[in-house]
Order: structure tokens, then sequence, then C-alpha cells
């Protein structure tokens, strides 16, 4: 029997600082036009990340700083901040409006928001394959204690709108690659479905936020072969494992992702650049859609600039691109921002959400006996325990830590030892400096979210060709 041994590196990776590969380039991509762009836009992405200057827009005329600091849900239709690999320098693009072509009218200005030049942009057009039916949201039970983030946008919304603030000049189409409205995962074969069946012929750029991770032992198996032969090897490898379930299963979707890979090349080979996630189950797994031949993988960066440590697929040949993955969620006037502006990416009124917000941990935490008797239904067999929490939400009270890990039997980070739950909205709160609870956001981070930021980035690349 073959030992079970899923630590096995791949030879090529990034633990930190981002490199020009030293290994041969066979197909010649780092040295094109194409590879060289993305290795200047990768290290102006670290660089700029771990600067975190704040823009100071002294050239700008009044109106132009009106754009440029507008705050609305809307303010990244407006404008964006480009940069430009070829000279290295900062740009924004003002948005004047569309012609009857659909052609965007612009104004270019500088870093510091002085006047370039008026240009005309023409839009790429970018398909973004997603599930765009079903929330996000973890309830206990399923899932490791996580606070608030973000329950009601669907994954596919959230990915569009990373594309929409990197690239507001590009038309978009979505497909919805959600097996069913309550289905939270993405399916293979829905996927090939709709990239094949629909009208791709005009379409720049596909950005498609998914992986189909494998252990990295794996690697060297797939690597060369043609897809008509993955079947087998899986088969194979599956025998060496006598038949281990769980070896199974990676592989109960192989038939499927063999399509998926040649449906991906089918798009290279019209002209369409196909943008994938590398994963987000860190560096001993690669995400098996990236053996399609120039699949253009895209990783993440943390908050200090480095390669994000949940990242995936550390192959330099798997994935070749890399920006932001990290994000905190602000509240806005209007809403919560968790694209990493000051402008509202989604609108609603917290304060029904948040309805605790300004009261007293005293005020709302569950009586200590009147958890125990709940805790003790629970362990006799009870059904209803999850019932029990969201009367509780509806009641105005908040538990600990502690507490949800011990009713719902799931592990507590200790970062979220000083954060209280409760099941009204399945909100999550803090305490201020004046003992008051106020509304406390996870993180959101993932390739996910890197992934239509470089394919929007290219886009506009693109669109700028001869502009400057």
């Amino acid at each position: 029997m073959k030992p079970y041994n899923f630590n096995f590196p791949l030879n090529t990776s990034f633990k930190g600082k981002i490199r020009v590969p030293n290994k041969k380039d066979e197909n010649g991509w780092f040295t094109s036009k194409e590879g060289a762009m993305a290795i200047k836009t990768n290290a102006y992405v670290a660089r700029y990340t771990r600067a975190r200057k704040k823009p100071e827009f002294i050239q700008a005329t009044p109106e132009d700083y009106k754009i440029l600091t507008d705050k609305s849900i809307n303010a990244p239709l407006k404008r964006v901040r480009w940069f430009n690999p070829k000279n290295g320098k900062i740009y924004y693009i003002i948005n004047d409006g569309e012609d009857k072509d659909g052609n965007y009218n612009v104004r270019i200005l500088n870093e510091e928001g002085g006047f370039v030049k008026k240009a005309q942009i023409k839009p790429k057009r970018i398909v973004i394959a997603d599930n765009f039916s079903t929330p996000i949201i973890k309830r206990f039970p399923e899932a490791e204690l996580t606070p608030w983030q973000l329950p009601y946008i669907p994954h596919g919304q959230m990915v569009a709108r990373f594309a929409l603030v990197n690239n507001p000049f590009a038309k978009y189409e979505y497909i919805n690659v959600a097996k069913g409205l309550g289905d939270s995962n993405r399916s293979l074969d829905k996927t090939i479905e709709e990239l094949r069946e629909k009208d791709l012929s005009d379409t720049d750029i596909v950005s498609y936020s998914w992986a189909n991770l494998m252990p990295n032992e794996f690697f060297e198996d797939f690597a060369n072969a043609p897809t008509k032969d993955y079947p087998k090897i899986a088969k194979r490898i599956i025998q060496e494992f006598d038949n281990d379930e769980e070896v199974e299963a990676m592989f109960c979707d192989i038939d499927e992702m063999a399509v998926l890979i040649d449906t991906i090349e089918a798009l290279e080979k019209k002209g369409v650049k196909v943008f994938i996630s590398s994963g987000n189950n860190g560096a001993e797994e690669f995400n098996f859609l990236l053996l399609a031949k120039n699949a253009n993988g895209v990783g993440s960066i943390s908050r200090e600039g480095v390669v994000s440590d949940f990242n995936s697929s550390r192959s330099k040949f798997l994935t070749k691109h890399y920006e932001l993955g990290e994000y905190k969620v602000k509240e806005t006037p209007d809403g919560i921002n968790y694209t990493g502006g000051n402008w509202t990416d989604y609108a609603c009124n917290m304060d029904e959400i948040f309805t605790l917000r300004g009261k007293t941990v005293e005020e709302c935490l569950i009586d200590r006996e009147e958890f125990s008797k709940a805790l003790s239904k629970k362990r006799r067999g009870s059904k209803d325990f999850c019932e029990i929490y969201e009367a509780w939400g509806k009641e105005g009270k908040i538990l600990d830590t502690k507490m949800v890990a011990r009713f719902f039997n799931v592990p507590v980070s200790n970062r979220y030892k000083d954060i209280y739950f409760s099941a009204a909205n399945w909100a999550s709160y803090k305490v201020d400096d004046n003992g008051k609870l106020q509304p406390y956001f996870e993180p959101i981070r993932g390739t996910s979210f890197s992934t239509p930021i470089r394919a929007a980035r290219v886009a506009l690349n693109e669109s700028m060709e001869g502009i400057i």
C-alpha cells in the first residue's frame, strides 16, 4: 500500500515575497508582453498594499475632487484607480458617460488628481461565472464559530462587486452556476453547460472563482497527462490507496473536471483569457483546474504585502497573478464596505441588523441558569436546539463564545474570546471603550476576491492600450 502522505510539496513555491521564476520558462509566458505586465503588476500590488498610502488629490479641480472622494454606492461607477504596468504610474480615470456606440468617454488624471488627457475607452466583455443564488450564511452547527460575515450577500454578488470597482469600464455578463436556488455549491456540470452553451464569441475574459483542490502529492500524476487519461489515472491512485474513501471522494468528479479543463482550453484557443482562483487551503494543495493550458491562476496577497498563508497552488506556473485577497468589512453611512474603498458596497440599515447596538453585555447576556437548562435539554437528545437559539435572538439575548461553543459543540478561536453572538440576524458584537455593544465584522479573505480583481485589471489594461 502506498503511504498516505499529503504533505508532498510542489517544487516551485511562493513563500513570502513574489519573485520572477528561476525555473526554465518552457512556454515563454513570463518573458512575453503579457507575462512581463503580470510580474510588474504583482510587484505593484505588493508594494501598494504595504504602503497603504492615502491619496491626496491636491491638483484636482473641485468637481473632480468631489468625484474622487464620493462615498456613495455608485461611486465606483464614476472613477477608478489604474496602475499602468508600462510606465509604473498611477492614474485615475473619470467616467464622462457612454457614446451611442457603447464606448466610454473618460478624463484621465494623474495620481494627485491633475488633468492629463481626455480619451475614449472601448469596453472589454467580462463573463463572471459564480453562485449568484445563495447568500453566504454560516450557522454554527454546520461550521466553526465565525462572527458576522456578510450573511445576506451571495458569493457571486460579492465577486462581481470586486470586478466592478476595479473596472467600471467593462461590459459584464453573469453566469449563475449554482445547481439551484437553495444550493450553496457551484456545480461542475452546470459550469460546463453554461460555458459551452453561452455565446462567448465576443467575450474577452472569463473570471471563475472556484477551486477543485487536490493534495500536491497528485500533481505530477496529472500535470503532463492528456485529459482523456484522467479517469484512468484517478482509478490507479485510488487502488494504490486501497480504495480509501477520502481518496475516492477527491476524484468523484474527475470526469467533469476533465471536461471542464477541455472547455477552459477551448476558450483560451479562441483568445478568451480565463482567470481561476488558486484556492484557499494552504500550500499543500493545488487547484486541479489550473492544469488547463494557459489558464491564469490568481493568488492572494496579504495586507502585509506577501503571499497569504491560505493561498494554494503555489507553483509559479499555476499561479501567475496576485492581488490583495484580504479585506476588512467596514460600516459606512449607508451600509457596509468590503472591497477596501471608502464607498458603500452593500446598502442596508445597520440598526435593523444590529438591534442591540449601544446596550451593555449585562443587559443582554443570557442567564446562566437558563443556558444550563437548555444545554441539558440538548444533551438529552432535543432536536430543536437551533430553534431555542433563534428564540434567544428574538428576545434580544446574546451568548459569549464559550456558551456558543458548548451549545453547538464547535471550535472557538482565541481571537473571538471578546466577541458576543446573537441569533437575531446572526449578528456579532464587540464591546467599545464605553462598555457598549457595537457591530463586529469578521474580515473576508480568499482567492475568490483576488481573481475578479485581476480579471478586471487586465481588461482595463487592454482597453487603455495605446492611450497612455
